[in-house]
C-alpha cells in the first residue's frame, strides 16, 4: 500500500531529474562555437585575448597569443555555455569569466562585462 502512494511520487522525480539533467546538457555547448576562429578586429580593452582560438566539441578551447609566446587571458580551458548568448571561458588564472557573444555565420563576438569586444572570424 504504501509503495503504491510512493510511485507516482517516485516517477515524477524521475521526470524532474531528467529534465534537470537534459537542460545541463544542453547549457554545456552551442555547436555553431565549435571550431578555429582568427581575431578579426578588437576594442583597445582587448589587447590581452587570443588571437586565435581553437573551440572543442569537447569542452575544452586552446588560444594562440600573437606574437606567440606573449600573455593571453585565454590561453586554454574549458568553455561552456550556461544559457543562450553567455559563455564561460576558464581564463590564465583558472578562474571562470562569463562573457557575451554573438555569433552570426562565420562572425564571432565576444563581449566582456565592462562592454569590450573582441571580434573573430572562423577559419576554413
Amino acid at each position: 500500500m504504501r509503495s503504491e502512494r510512493l510511485a507516482p511520487r517516485l516517477r515524477a522525480f524521475a521526470l524532474v531529474a531528467a529534465l534537470i539533467f537534459m537542460g545541463a546538457a544542453m547549457a554545456t555547448a552551442d555547436a555553431g562555437l565549435v571550431g578555429v576562429w582568427q581575431m578579426a578586429r578588437k576594442d583597445d580593452c582587448a589587447v590581452h585575448h587570443a588571437a586565435r582560438l581553437r573551440i572543442e566539441p569537447n569542452g575544452l578551447y586552446f588560444g594562440e597569443a600573437e606574437p606567440p609566446g606573449a600573455f593571453t587571458w585565454w590561453d586554454g580551458g574549458t568553455w561552456r555555455v550556461p544559457s543562450p548568448g553567455h559563455l564561460a571561458l576558464s581564463i590564465a588564472n583558472d578562474a571562470v569569466v562569463d562573457y557575451g557573444y554573438a555569433l552570426d555565420g562565420d562572425n564571432l563576438v565576444i563581449t566582456d562585462a565592462s562592454g569590450c569586444n573582441v571580434v573573430y572570424r572562423r577559419v576554413p
